[in-house]
């Protein structure tokens, strides 16, 4: 059995089995610090690590004072500073909800280790509570006398009132950890589930005694009642096409699932979708939001009437769609429900966050007889939605689905740029919840995007015999590819952007002149034409002049860095990229070499890189193309993908070179 960055659940009713953590000396005991470790000058196992975790161990103890349930949270952490660039790691902050005294933080001990031998202990003077918003506290812990070599480590813990979910654990980091565990400890009457998020292609090694264990290139992990551990968890380093890095680093998080009274009944806790669809049915913040109309009634008397001359539904779709995305403003904030306020209220302050947004939308298509329902769904840097089990606070987003003679539209307004049927790049991550509120049970769909993200960029230019080139870009932009482009103009119309991406590669570039097309039609392809100067684009030397083969391009180089990457690529839309280059060459100039031709593959067609040169008469042609169609690349496929990324850069950085007669 593996865990390939999949979900293990399991019911934590074995808590009552008997204490593997009781048996078992805590990993850590604060003040007594291994001498190999205060001797440690690199981390054998990544020299390049600037610090490592040497331990990092919490505990979770559910206790049941006098009319009520508190969570008790305490956490010891120890790390290692190797290098300068690790000091960060010594500017420790701990969020808490301090809302009404929710939770509720209290410092235990802290103290640095230096090299010599010297130890210098850390009081209450030393930690500082700062309020982030109403909700919202951290607690931060100030390190003296910082070195390389040093040690340091804290305690607290957090009395919370909140039982029915607890915090996550994370047993990895962006650095190195030797050593993650968590205990938890909870009352027989109370069952919870834990989800375990785990390391790639860790196989089951042990099955034996109520003690579990997976084993991998990149470290192990351990569970057994109220017990889990973690040991020589890898560094997960942020890289590009990613979702949020929490759907990749090792972790777990527990959920309450049911309450077993004394008397006998049982509280089921965690559900069944159905079951949470009928709760948010009847919250203010989002059910009753369109199911009393006294909450919206304004809006639709003043909305619904301007699209009543419209004869088919699919313009009123339309009408509607744009209507909001015109005249309400996007927050910025992504959110599954409504602030404390009536839609009516919201549509007239003009602002919204992306919930209401497009609640408006649902509330009016409904208003005026066409079929539509809300989806839950979890943003990409919020991170992927867990399906087994009807746990809430996984979505911080809504979209609409609406059916339109037979065709279904995902709709999402925030952008007065993004067309129809394309939900927002945050919102392409992978699934959502479609809500029958009424009408029958939820049910789950694949949110997509469109494969029609095409960059396509035709330069045709002349070259005089100084090395300066003149010449007109135009480009062909279609789906996703377009918002972007259209955004630039729409904000300046003289094409300055088109300066600031040729500045890159050529310093001395002018815009002489610069048009569009169709920047307001967007359900057509988007058009964009400059015209440019180029000062000393070719380098001249003796007979020779050298100059790129490409004039501009997204990937000037690989984001993909890594030896080798241990968490999958998630990529939002499919895209592809094409550049064409038309050359004339200065008279009196041949081609003396231009470089070779390519054309390279990833395997199950996950994309593809073409790359040609050819010449007619005075004339150089440069052929392009880079053509992404896979959305997800497991750690196994990532030496392909970054070596394709790499020849693409190499390609592009090669010279075509010129020689005078």
């Amino acid at each position: 059995m593996r865990l390939i960055y999949l979900l293990a659940v399991l019911l934590v009713a074995c808590f009552a089995l008997p204490l593997f953590s009781q048996e078992t000396p805590p990993p850590m005991v604060f003040g007594k610090i291994p001498p190999v470790h205060l001797e440690m000058r690199q981390f054998e196992a990544d020299t390049n690590a600037t610090a490592v975790v040497l331990c990092n161990y919490g505990q979770a103890n559910i206790e049941n004072p006098p009319g009520s349930f508190r969570l008790r949270w305490e956490h010891q952490k120890r790390i290692k500073i190797l290098k300068k660039e690790g000091f960060d790691y010594t500017n420790i902050s701990i969020p808490f909800y301090s809302y009404n005294k929710t939770e509720e933080f209290f410092f235990d001990k802290a103290a640095v280790y230096l090299p010599d031998g010297q130890v210098i202990k850390l009081t209450k003077k030393d930690v500082f509570v700062e309020k982030l918003n109403d909700k919202v506290s951290v607690a931060k812990l100030v390190f003296p006398k910082i070195e390389e070599g040093c040690i340091i480590e804290y305690a607290y813990f957090i009395n919370s009132q909140t039982i029915h979910e607890l915090r996550e654990w994370y047993f990895q980091e962006d650095i190195p950890v030797l050593w993650s565990e968590i205990r938890a400890d909870f009352p027989k009457f109370l069952d919870y589930i834990f989800l375990f998020q785990g390391n790639d292609n860790m196989e089951k090694v042990e099955d034996k005694d109520g003690v579990v264990r997976y084993e991998s290139d990149h470290g192990s992990f351990i569970f057994s009642p109220k017990r889990y551990v973690m040991k020589n968890a890898p560094a997960l380093k942020e890289e590009g096409f990613i979702t949020t890095m929490s759907d990749y680093l090792a972790r777990i998080r527990f959920q309450l699932s049911e309450v077993r009274y004394p008397d006998g009944r049982v509280e089921k806790v965690l559900t069944n979708w159905k079951d949470l669809q009928e709760e948010i049915e009847h919250s203010s913040a989002f059910g009753e939001q369109f199911l009393k109309k006294s909450n919206y009634k304004k809006m639709v008397d003043e909305v619904l009437p301007l699209a009543s001359q419209l004869s088919s539904n699919m313009e009123k779709v339309k009408f509607f769609y744009d209507y909001l995305n015109d005249n309400m403003a996007w927050t910025g904030n992504f959110s599954a429900f409504t602030r404390q306020k009536k839609l009516d209220e919201i549509f007239e302050s003009k602002k919204a966050n992306s919930g209401e947004l497009n609640l408006m939308l649902f509330v009016l298509l409904r208003e005026a007889g066409i079929t539509a329902f809300p989806v839950l769904t979890s943003t990409r840097s919020h991170g992927r939605i867990y399906e087994q089990y009807p746990i809430l606070d996984q979505f911080d987003h809504i979209l609409v689905l609406a059916v339109v003679d037979g065709t279904r539209l995902l709709l999402d307004v925030s952008d007065p740029l993004r067309p129809m049927g394309y939900p927002s790049i945050q919102a392409l991550n992978g699934r959502g919840l479609m809500l029958k509120i009424g009408s029958g049970d939820p049910s789950w769909m694949d949110i997509t995007a469109s494969k029609d993200a095409i960059d396509v960029l035709a330069c045709e230019m002349a070259l005089d015999g100084e090395g300066n080139m003149k010449g007109i870009i135009v480009g062909v932009h279609k789906g996703y590819s377009a918002m972007p482009e259209r955004r630039y103009f729409s904000k300046d119309s003289t094409g300055s952007h088109w300066k600031e991406r040729l500045l890159e590669r050529f310093p001395y570039t002018t815009i002489e002149s610069a048009r569009s097309a169709n920047i307001d039609a967007l359900d057509k392809t988007f058009l964009d034409t400059v015209v440019v100067s180029i000062p000393s684009a070719a380098q001249v030397s003796g007979d020779f002049m050298y100059l790129p083969p490409i004039i501009w391009t997204s990937f000037n180089e690989n984001v993909f860095k890594m030896k080798e990457r241990n968490y999958p690529v998630d990529i939002p839309y499919p895209f592809q990229e094409q550049l064409v280059l038309k050359l004339t060459m200065p008279e009196g100039y041949v081609v003396e070499s231009l470089p070779e031709n390519l054309n390279n593959s990833l395997p199950a067609n996950g994309g593809n890189f073409f790359f040609a040169t050819s010449t007619n008469n005075n004339q150089v042609q440069v052929s392009a193309r880079l053509n992404i169609s896979k959305l997800r690349f497991t750690p196994a496929e990532y030496a392909a993908l970054k070596e394709l990324f790499g020849q693409v850069v190499s390609k592009y950085g090669e010279q075509i070179v010129l020689k005078r007669l």
